[in-house]
């Protein structure tokens, strides 16, 4: 019979039947469509004659009879019956009330009441209800809602797509073993590889588990070994091999092998500088067998191999930079370690080196000679009072003073004192100033020898680079030492914005808010006038210690240096924003100094005049911009470029002091390069202005990139990009067309400098925007912003403009995930993890949605608790962390369960950051701290970790005596 039916495409014939009916007697409840009451217990879906029949119901069926039906049971009136009435109490099925009208549009039709009924509670359900011990009762999902021979479209399109991200995973596996087949010398194939592998366990994306993790570098490190087999010592790649390898070790490893695959590593290759590198990474996070004397003696083998690359014709230049970066490494290192004499003493050294050399020293020999003698001399050095340098010192034509000891005198605590005493003593000798002691006085050197540096202490680091360091590059590595930015406009930028995302660089006392979020931008004249010192301001202003000690050892090295250099503009320009930053008042006095010592120097006249704007004279400001600009035409080629500095800075100091009328008019003034003594007219322009304006900005950009002045042309693009806006009453979609217009010509010039720079400029134009309270919308804000950020994901100005646009509209949980989300990770760079933390505890603290404690201690674990993670020795996020947990013992006061489940979570962030940062003396001092004072910490687990700094070698500045016998008075 069924041969004789035909087949349709609007019904399907069950040939079998529902076997789970013979199963269980009835109808399988999971293949029973859900039904739906209304309206006096009838049917949604069924004719409005039929009714659910309570009277009938069984628990297991629902009965469905007619309105007649029931009409004739209600025939029979209760008073007027002969039979006596039931005692049974009914109930009736109350119409759920609906507060609004059905909308035709609507996605979906609410079914149950938006409010809360009064005196009662909502009407019961009278399908059939399980018992919560019935294993019906577990949550299997939604019913499905078809038969049981039928399958889910949705269910096999999923399917279907995990079945070809398989398949495509696989081929992809297959090309690339397939192309090292044929070259197995291409160390790029197998690198494509090794990072396949991530996809090839996880191919649907997604942050992998610590488990899933070390699978991956298990077949990481089985493709490793294959590669090293074909490309072996010497051969192109070699190297990059290794490095991926002993990462990836890193992770499954043991300590004990890992360090015993270094030593393997290092014979194989002893002359390789990458890889020497990489290994003070790995010999100062090691918290096993580390020691301060051991990871210092790793820095002098490594500066050594440095040397000998140099002396064996390797890249001069790029061997030199690898070199000012290891310095550097170092000086943090003994910093962090205690040892600030030491690493003071080193930049002195490198610095009188570098540009204080006298000239007639015929070899390095020679050179080391007298600058030992020069050492001994005890006389004032780089960045002391009367310091002569030490090229005036050898000439011997003056009498210098005798040094001044500047490193505190360190105190003693009387045995059985508090460990309390010991801590406050530490920390406040940690925020001074430590310059080396004088070598004349014994009696400091017997009650602490380290005060006073010998030259035998600094002369082993110092003799690997007599051959030359690049000056550039020394300027700026010994300004991020002391937390401050580079100098704008040099060649080496990119490596120092590179060495400020080392996570090693960062010392505990110059961690601040600002610091964490400055992030790292492309400066330019504008923002070092700007905000460009406020982190180094606030970590002075929030210390103990008088400031001018640590400012007035900087304004002295780089007042040495403008003397010794005085044809820089460059570092004149810096030196003027150094000293509006730490002293005003001193700041107009030195431009005018500047001022007759170069007068022709349009760059210093700009920096004149942006001191005298800073300090809210703008008259005189304005007097400086016309004389300069009028001086500008009589001047050379060369520097008459320079003149649209001038005009960039006035435009934007008036921008900021909200004086758009004025700043439209001096944009005018500009196309004509002609002053007009007073401002005429509303803030508009002519259509014959507007077109001139567009021509005169475009021609002067392309002028500009084709004589590659980069810094140039995108002063002429932000110009022309606030003319448009301004002209437009503040209408943020025609400049933002016109930004469009620019960074599309940048990236096609292939000039990544000139891309970041307008996308900077984009951001303040956007900062602005806000601060002006302009209509906007939020959406197309955060997109033009998000194409930058992709290119530039450590942009710090980029990211905060983000984050302010979603402040502002109120959108902060979308802000969260769509900029975060899936974002931050292993390879993140400190940067990025440092503004998300920063975020996600900002929002735990002001209890925003979406944020809780327990997800800002997930996304620290992530950050600093991954074996990948690239940030998990940094000093500054592991500080935000105990921070964050030591703010919960203030708001868990009132409940001593709290607080000891706040100082349980406390102590476990200390002992962590105590394994992953061994050489920060700081860290423990740190806890010490805490647990002595808040608890948390039994006597002897406090005499344990005091213990850490002798074992470790740290220093410690407080003669103790007897004290580790007294920490019981702090338990």
């Amino acid at each position: 019979m069924a041969d004789d039916i035909e087949e349709s495409d609007l019904f399907i014939i069950d040939r079998r039947g529902d076997p789970k009916n013979l199963e269980f007697g009835r109808p399988h409840r999971y293949s029973v469509p859900a039904y739906h009451r209304f309206g006096h217990g009838r049917l949604l879906g069924a004719a409005r004659s039929v009714r659910l029949d309570r009277d009938q119901d069984t628990g297991q069926f629902a009965v469905l009879s007619s309105v007649t039906d029931r009409d004739l049971v209600r025939v029979s009136r209760p008073l007027y019956s002969k039979q006596p009435a039931t005692r049974e109490r009914k109930l009736r099925l109350v119409a759920p009330v609906t507060q609004e009208l059905l909308q035709s549009d609507s996605d979906f039709v609410a079914l149950h009441p938006g409010l809360k009924q009064k005196r009662r509670s909502a009407s019961p359900q009278h399908g059939h209800i399980c018992d919560y011990r019935s294993i019906e009762s577990k949550a299997r999902g939604p019913p499905s809602t078809l038969d049981s021979d039928l399958a889910s479209g949705s269910d096999s399109d999923g399917r279907v797509d995990e079945d070809a991200v398989d398949l495509q995973t696989r081929q992809e596996s297959a090309v690339l073993s397939k192309q090292i087949k044929h070259a197995p010398k291409d160390v790029e194939t197998w690198l494509r590889l090794i990072t396949h592998q991530a996809k090839v366990l996880c191919p649907h994306g997604g942050n992998p588990t610590f488990g899933q993790k070390r699978t991956i570098a298990d077949l990481r490190l089985a493709i490793y070994d294959q590669a090293l087999q074909c490309i072996t010592v010497g051969e192109p790649g070699h190297e990059r091999l290794l490095l991926g390898m002993l990462d990836e070790g890193a992770v499954v490893w043991e300590a004990s092998k890992l360090a015993k695959k270094w030593t393997e590593v290092l014979t194989r290759c002893p002359t390789s500088f990458s890889l020497w590198t990489k290994y003070l990474d790995f010999i100062q996070a090691d918290h096993v067998n580390f020691s301060y004397e051991t990871c210092k003696g790793a820095y002098l083998r490594c500066l050594q191999i440095l040397r000998n690359a140099r002396d064996f014709g390797q890249k001069s230049t790029e061997v030199g930079l690898v070199q000012v970066r290891v310095i550097m490494r170092f000086a943090a290192f003994t910093r962090d370690a205690g040892y600030d004499e030491l690493a003071n003493s080193i930049w002195q050294t490198l610095l009188e080196m570098t540009f204080f050399k006298p000239a007639d020293l015929a070899d390095n020999s020679a050179v080391l000679k007298s600058l030992e003698e020069f050492w001994d001399a005890d006389v004032p050095r780089i960045g002391e009072e009367c310091a002569p340098g030490w090229a005036r010192y050898a000439e011997g034509n003056i009498a210098s003073p005798l040094r001044k000891t500047i490193s505190q005198e360190a105190s003693s605590v009387v045995a059985g004192q508090s460990i309390q005493r010991f801590v406050d003593q530490e920390v406040k000798f940690e925020r001074g100033m430590h310059l080396p002691a004088a070598l004349d006085n014994d009696d400091e050197f017997s009650e602490d020898p380290y005060r006073q540096v010998m030259f035998t202490d600094v002369g082993p680091f110092i003799e690997p680079l007599l051959d030359g360091l690049p000056t550039e590059a020394v300027v700026n590595a010994f300004l991020i030492f002391m937390g401050l930015p580079q100098i704008p406009y040099g060649g080496s930028n990119c490596l120092a914005r590179e060495w400020q995302l080392d996570p090693y660089l960062a010392a505990l006392d110059q961690i601040n808010q600002k610091a964490l979020c400055a992030g790292v931008i492309e400066l330019t004249t504008l923002s070092l006038f700007d905000d460009a010192f406020d982190a180094f301001k606030q970590r002075s202003s929030s210390q103990s210690i008088d400031r001018n000690e640590l400012a007035s050892f900087v304004d002295r090295i780089l007042g040495a240096l403008i003397d010794v250099q005085p044809s820089d503009d460059c570092l004149a320009e810096y030196y003027l924003a150094y000293k509006l930053a730490v002293s005003p008042v001193e700041a107009r006095k030195l431009a005018k100094r500047l001022l007759k010592g170069r007068p022709s120097s349009l760059r210093l006249y700009n920096a004149y005049a942006l001191v005298e704007a800073s300090l809210d004279r703008m008259p005189k400001a304005r007097e400086v911009w016309e004389i300069a600009i009028n001086r500008s035409g009589q001047l050379s080629d060369s520097s008459e470029d320079h003149a649209v500095l001038l005009w960039h800075s006035w435009v934007f100091s008036l921008i900021r002091a909200k004086d758009e009328r004025e700043a439209l008019h001096t944009l005018l003034a500009m196309l004509d390069n002609h002053l007009d003594s007073e401002v005429k007219g509303d803030a508009s322009a002519s259509a014959v202005q507007r077109l001139k304006a567009s021509r005169f900005f475009e021609e002067m950009w392309e002028r500009s990139l084709y004589t590659e002045k980069v810094h140039h042309a995108f002063l002429y693009a932000e110009c022309h990009i606030w003319f448009v806006y301004l002209t437009n009453q503040g209408m943020i979609a025609p400049a933002m067309d016109i930004f469009e217009k620019y960074a599309i010509r940048a990236e096609q010039s292939r000039q990544r400098l000139g891309v970041e720079l307008i996308y900077q400029a984009q951001a303040r134009l956007l900062r602005a925007h806000l601060q002006h309270h302009r209509a906007y919308k939020p959406a197309a804000l955060r997109l033009a912003l998000t194409k930058g950020l992709q290119i530039f994901p450590n942009n710090g100005l980029l990211i905060d403009t983000y984050a302010k646009i979603g402040s502002c509209s109120r959108i902060e949980d979308r802000l969260r995930s769509s900029l975060w989300h899936g974002e931050v990770g292993s390879e993140s760079s400190l940067v990025a993890w440092s503004h998300f933390l920063s975020e996600e505890v900002r929002r735990c603290n002001e209890e925003a949605s979406g944020s809780t404690a327990n997800s800002v201690r997930s996304s620290f674990t992530r950050a600093l608790l991954s074996p990948d993670s690239r940030v998990k020795h940094s000093v500054a996020l592991w500080t935000l962390w105990l921070q964050f947990e030591s703010s919960w013992l203030l708001s868990a006061s009132s409940a001593q369960v709290k607080k000891n489940a706040a100082l349980a979570k406390a102590r476990q962030v200390f002992l962590d950051g105590l394994r992953m940062l061994p050489w920060s003396k700081s860290w423990i001092i740190e806890g010490l701290r805490l647990f002595s004072r808040e608890g948390g910490m039994s006597e002897g687990e406090l005499r344990q970790v005091y213990h850490v700094l002798a074992e470790r070698e740290l220093r410690v500045r407080v003669n103790v005596g007897e004290v580790e016998f007294g920490l019981s008075k702090s338990a």
